[in-house]
């Protein structure tokens, strides 16, 4: 059996209680090293209470983890190395058992800076799934933050999230632009975490960090369109949820792709039932955004003004 003293080991701690050990082997610590200082996480004890997910570098032709891998997962190393199901990404395959928690990605020898970054991305998939299982959803978007309350801007890429978020005053805080993990708490409320934007650091451009396990809650949805003048709609649960479907599946086609025909209809029932649920709780609004009006406003004003509304009556 492994032992877990010597492992280099890794925190992600998510609200509601989830949380993973992201370990990996001594030939990929230099990876998880960079993986966790670009999440901005901290080094930790193994804790076998946990999910761990476990990296290491491999030959992606194997049918089944070998044995000492397998047994490098604390929560399954009792067990054969039956049984476990391959998914092949971009630079990753990874393997998942139905009576485990635990997750092993197995990533490529890479050469190049885009594989290994590719690698990192796509190891945040099975989080992402995990997460939808329980009722969570991940969406493209920005998420910004003012006096602790947060809201979501949500685009395709390319149609403003960046440009917008640099255009908000203080004290008004951007805490990511590209891809946010939101994750309910029981009693109807969402709370969302910052993820990187990876392609800042497959093209050598800007490349920053994030605190990922940072939450705040979520009190409004905003769905940007480029306009002359700044306005704003709230949007019916409908088709809120089916844009918020959207959103969710430019993250997570990444994954659906690689997917069985049955695996995937399974997955996208379960991501619009979550977004389906987050349109009934969250409201969420249609914003026009002009060249030079002050669009920060108006979300001030349904966040802020409208929450103030509701709490007086």
């Amino acid at each position: 059996m492994s032992d877990l003293s010597d492992r280099n080991c890794y925190r992600l701690q998510l609200t509601d209680d989830q949380g993973w050990c992201i370990t990996s082997d001594r030939g990929t610590s230099g990876w998880l090293d960079e993986f966790a200082s670009i999440l901005r996480l901290e080094r930790s004890s193994p804790e076998t209470g946990l999910p761990f997910l476990y990296v290491h570098q491999g030959n992606n032709a194997k049918l089944q983890p070998s044995r000492d891998v397998v047994e490098a997962t604390p929560n399954t190393r009792r067990d054969s190395t039956a049984d476990w199901r391959p998914l092949h990404l971009h630079s990753l395959v990874v393997w998942s058992n139905a009576a485990h928690r635990d997750i092993i990605c197995q990533i490529a020898r890479e050469s190049t800076c885009k594989g290994r970054i590719l690698s990192m991305w796509n190891c945040l998939l099975p989080i992402y799934m995990r997460a939808i299982d329980a009722g969570g959803i991940p969406m493209h978007a920005a998420l910004i933050e003012k006096n602790n309350t947060g809201a979501l801007l949500v685009a395709p890429g390319g149609t403003g999230k960046s440009t917008s978020c640099r255009r908000l005053p203080s004290p008004w805080k951007t805490l990511c632009d590209d891809e946010t993990l939101l994750i309910p708490n029981g009693s109807g409320r969402y709370f969302a975490h910052p993820f990187p934007t990876w392609s800042n650091h497959i093209l050598d451009r800007e490349p920053k960090t994030w605190q990922v396990e940072h939450c705040v809650e979520i009190e409004a949805v905003f769905f940007l369109r480029q306009a002359d003048d700044d306005g704003i709609e709230r949007l019916g649960r409908g088709e809120s949820a089916v844009l918020i479907n959207q959103s969710a599946d430019q993250v997570c086609r990444r994954v659906l792709r690689a997917m069985d025909a049955s695996e995937r209809k399974s997955r996208r029932e379960s991501i619009f039932a979550s977004a389906a649920n987050l349109a009934v709780s969250v409201p969420a609004f249609s914003l026009n955004i002009s060249l030079n009006g002050r669009f920060w406003e108006l979300i001030e004003d349904i966040i802020f003004n409208h929450k103030k509304r509701d709490n007086s009556r």
